[in-house]
């Protein structure tokens, strides 16, 4: 457990590095994913997303991560098995891993991050609110992730 002294900094720092490889992970999915489909245009607003137009989807076989080899490796290792992910959405694009490309529930997940990132003002002010939650209640337990949790598992 992290001492709670910690939890800020540390999300400072988690975010101010975070901010970088979200921005390159955006600036991606906006130049080869797709637009929303009228129905996930609707699910979107549902969701919270202001600006749904904006909104940009990318199949991919893998979710990228940041350290993408070193946690590879790790995960070989059983030492970093919680850093798999089907979905990742980084500002207004969402990267789908393809075995979950029919997934509404995913969608919807990802979208409401999407919302999350326009109510908190952007990447960073997204990443240090999602950090300092990690940090002081866990993954499972941050309430942004309880929020897309929630709301991707009730009909919108």
């Amino acid at each position: 457990m992290i001492p709670s002294f910690l939890c800020r900094p540390l999300a400072f720092v988690g975010a101010a590095c975070g901010t970088l490889w979200i921005r390159g992970y955006e600036r991606e999915i906006l130049d080869a994913g797709r637009p929303l489909l009228d129905e996930e245009f609707t699910l979107a607003r549902q969701a919270g997303v202001k600006r749904p137009d904006l909104v940009r989807v990318l199949i991919v076989p893998e979710v990228p991560y940041p350290l993408h080899r070193l946690l590879r490796t790790l995960q070989k290792w059983r030492l970093a098995h919680c850093f798999s992910a089907s979905g990742l959405t980084a500002g207004y694009g969402i990267y789908i891993e393809a075995v979950h490309a029919s997934s509404t529930g995913l969608l919807v997940h990802e979208l409401v991050h999407v919302g999350q990132y326009e109510r908190l003002r952007g990447i960073y002010g997204f990443l240090r609110q999602y950090c300092l939650e990690c940090l002081r209640f866990g993954y499972w337990d941050a309430p942004l992730e309880k929020e897309a949790r929630r709301l991707s598992q009730r009909p919108l």
